[in-house]
């Protein structure tokens, strides 16, 4: 993981901004998956800096969103389609406001963002959860 849920330097501007996701670090074309059973209610490019990403609505207010996916064929899946979590549904990449190949995650709760650190952990021993959970709350620079 390369940035956390937090304060952090932002690459661009080098000013201190809240960044909103985690950043994972990836070579062009890993695959991205699902992190939950959901519906794609959203797989293309806008503003907001997101560039080619993927949003999955898991119901009961849940969002989860994987941006800065590869420029050719950055998608697996397309809107409306079921995924259950582990279904690959994209591939990492760096569009959008990037600065290296990698992947943003970021986790809604009735339209809030909130820190996504236990929306992935499933298949982590306590003692990887307990390292991953100190390395998102070290401030250092994202990637995005």
């Amino acid at each position: 993981m390369a940035s956390g849920y937090g304060y952090r330097t932002d690459p661009f501007n080098k000013t201190r901004k809240f960044h909103y996701g985690m950043d994972f670090t990836a070579p062009r074309g890993t695959p991205v998956f699902a992190t939950g059973d959901g519906v794609v209610d959203r797989a293309d490019a806008n503003s907001a800096g997101y560039g080619n990403h993927i949003r999955i609505d898991h119901g009961f207010g849940y969002v989860s969103l994987y941006a800065h996916l590869r420029e050719n064929k950055p998608y697996n899946v397309r809107v409306g389609q079921r995924v259950k979590r582990g279904d690959i549904i994209g591939y990492v990449g760096s569009t959008g406001r990037s600065q290296a190949p990698h992947l943003h995650y970021e986790v809604f709760k009735d339209k809030e963002r909130i820190n996504p650190i236990n929306f992935y952990y499933g298949n982590l021993t306590p003692e990887e959860f307990n390292l991953l959970l100190k390395a998102s709350q070290q401030e250092n620079i994202s990637l995005d």
